[in-house]
């Protein structure tokens, strides 16, 4: 996270038109070039199955974090 806090099962919910979302996130971290990455510990995948599950993903961090 932003503040240097770990992110591990990361909860969100955000608005998405008026529609409140819910979502966790196994973990996100930093990776030496200072991108953030999702890793799905359920699937050991780095990225989510599903790419709308990773856009999700991303709106929820970019709303969450001002990122």
């Amino acid at each position: 996270l932003p503040s240097g806090e770990p992110a591990i099962e990361l909860a969100m919910n955000i608005e998405l038109n008026g529609v409140q979302v819910k979502m966790t996130l196994d973990r996100v971290m930093v990776t030496d070039t200072g991108e953030l990455m999702v890793v799905d510990i359920k699937t050991g995948a780095r990225t989510p199955m599903s790419t709308l599950q990773l856009g999700f993903y991303a709106l929820g961090l970019i709303s969450s974090f001002s990122l």
